[in-house]
């Protein structure tokens, strides 16, 4: 069972700014939890769980767009610590009902260390990072939580690959995206540049992305794989509505996946 945790954007004060968020984040565990004993009582073994973390946890307080040092409500210390904070919660609500999990994920653009606009130390120095930090920490000295691990992606901070299950699952922020228009070619022609290049991801079955901020799916079934764009939990973006009218809703993406199933590899997509 997969609850993703995807641009979160901590401290940013749109949409009701941090108290809204946190509830939207809540609220989704909540339903996330529910969801996962749903799918129990439907018949579905499900010992695993796994939370990936797709980026942009933090909002950071400068360097990213125009007026971002006067919209957030957070500073950057209080930012962290809500973060790993609100990552431990869903650690200390799923750890309980599975026979093991999984918490790993790669960093985003807000994440980066910047110093006037651009990041400035290296790709390992992300705050997305940091999150998996501290509950590794905590992890290690609680006997309780010995069947939890920290799957960090030591290799590549801005790609990285989990087996789930027998399922490759690829996981990537998607600001490294360069080529295309809109999101789906976007990721579409990196994934393929990845096979290429015979990188990590290239062996992923499914790719989980963020960054977009809308609910978003593409079955490459000439390849036998899928793309998934993670939805938000943000207060949204007023620059974006004003100029396109358009909006997200906000969410986290749940699923299920195994090897045991037909060739897409997963089963039971919501949104919660």
């Amino acid at each position: 069972f997969i609850h993703a945790a995807s641009d979160w954007q901590l401290g940013k004060g749109e949409g009701g700014g941090t108290p809204a968020t946190i509830d939207r984040i809540e609220t989704s565990l909540r339903n996330g939890y529910g969801r996962l004993l749903e799918l129990r009582n439907m018949g579905r073994n499900l010992p695993q769980i796994a939370v990936p973390c797709l980026g942009d946890l933090v909002e950071q307080c400068n360097g990213h767009y125009d007026q971002q040092t006067f919209t957030t409500d957070l500073n950057m210390r209080e930012q962290r610590r809500l973060g790993w904070r609100l990552l431990l919660k869903h650690i200390l609500v799923y750890a309980p009902v599975c026979d093991s999990m999984i918490v790993t994920g790669i960093g985003g653009n807000h994440g980066e260390a910047r110093k006037d606009g651009k990041s400035f130390t290296n790709f390992h120095d992300n705050d997305d990072l940091l999150m998996l930090d501290a509950p590794s920490d905590i992890i290690s000295a609680r006997k309780e939580l010995s069947h939890v691990s920290i799957d960090m992606p030591d290799e590549d901070p801005l790609a990285h690959v989990v087996e789930l299950s027998g399922v490759k699952v690829g996981l990537a922020h998607g600001h490294q995206f360069r080529r295309g228009t809109g999101a789906e070619q976007k990721a579409k022609n990196w994934w393929e540049g990845q096979a290429l290049g015979f990188t990590p991801v290239a062996k992923a079955k499914i790719l989980l992305t963020g960054h977009f901020h809308s609910s978003m799916k593409a079955e490459y079934s000439k390849y036998g794989r899928t793309w998934f764009q993670m939805p938000a939990q943000d207060g949204g973006s007023y620059w974006f509505e004003s100029g396109s009218g358009l909006s997200s809703p906000a969410g986290a993406h749940t699923m299920t996946v195994s090897s045991a199933f037909d060739w897409r590899g997963y089963k039971d997509e919501q949104i919660v």
